[in-house]
């Protein structure tokens, strides 16, 4: 793959704002992932380890090789099943990531896990 000598950000300032909510920092647990060829299925579960009600959890994982670099990334968003996920509840996830065919991702990688809860 061709590397990124530079690159320019554009900031939409309509659609760029300060968030209107308050979110938590949380964590996994359990993880685990399965490998296909370069298709990574991570899996696992958070758990509301707030004491606030959460509307939602926005949770990304990402694997970084042995120099620091990105090499994929994905997320996803978990919702409550009633109207909020109370503290202490706990939700599983799976996350597929899609890496470059050309690479066998091993002790190499590492992988990484970031969850953020918006407060209710």
């Amino acid at each position: 793959a061709a590397m990124l000598d530079t690159f320019t950000v554009q900031v939409d300032w309509y659609s760029t704002y300060e968030p209107y909510y308050d979110v938590v920092e949380l964590e996994t647990a359990d993880d685990n992932y399965e490998q296909d060829g370069s298709t990574l299925t991570f899996t696992g579960n958070v758990t509301n380890t707030s004491t606030q009600n959460l509307s939602g959890m926005n949770v990304l994982v990402y694997v970084v090789d042995k120099d620091g670099n990105v090499v994929a990334v994905n997320s996803t968003y978990l919702w409550p099943e009633g109207d909020s996920i109370a503290p202490n509840a706990t939700l599983p996830y799976e996350i597929t990531l899609y890496g470059d065919p050309s690479v066998e991702y091993n002790a190499d990688y590492t992988y990484f896990t970031y969850v953020q809860g918006d407060v209710d």
